[in-house]
């Protein structure tokens, strides 16, 4: 009886031609145009963002996913107030780039794409200090 090998190995070629995606990268450094990524535990590489053929897309703040009732400011100083629904979290807010002056309402994934980095600048005091929440000193 004969045994297959099923394992297939993946080999690449000197001077082939290849596209790489990476996932959760996270931003160690940045310097002018040059980008390092951590790309798995103590991997990084480094990538000239001035080159036509890189694409880098923001994907999550530094300071973490927005949560409803905190404050995040866009790169062109427009303010951005989280707002949370059953399924997500949107922002509300004054677009500082705006053609079209007045409030608007934006997926807060779009304005960190569009307009970040965005930095949170206020989070709400923790819920269980809120009075009636089991954080009032009186009963």
């Amino acid at each position: 009886m004969s045994s297959t090998n099923t394992k297939t190995e993946t080999i690449y070629e000197t001077g082939e031609l290849v596209s790489v995606y990476l996932t959760d990268a996270v931003v160690r450094q940045f310097d002018q145009a040059v980008l390092t990524l951590t790309v798995t535990a103590g991997s990084e590489i480094t990538i000239d963002t001035t080159s036509a053929n890189v694409r880098v897309t923001r994907t999550r703040p530094a300071d973490g996913v927005p949560q409803p009732g905190e404050v995040w400011q866009d790169r062109f100083g427009g303010i951005w107030f989280a707002r949370g629904y059953v399924h997500k979290v949107d922002f509300y807010g004054a677009d500082a780039n705006s053609q079209h002056p007045g409030f608007t309402s934006k997926d807060w994934d779009t304005v960190n794409r569009d307009f970040g980095p965005i930095k949170r600048i206020w989070s709400p005091p923790a819920a269980a200090a809120q009075p009636g929440n089991g954080g009032d000193a009186h009963a």
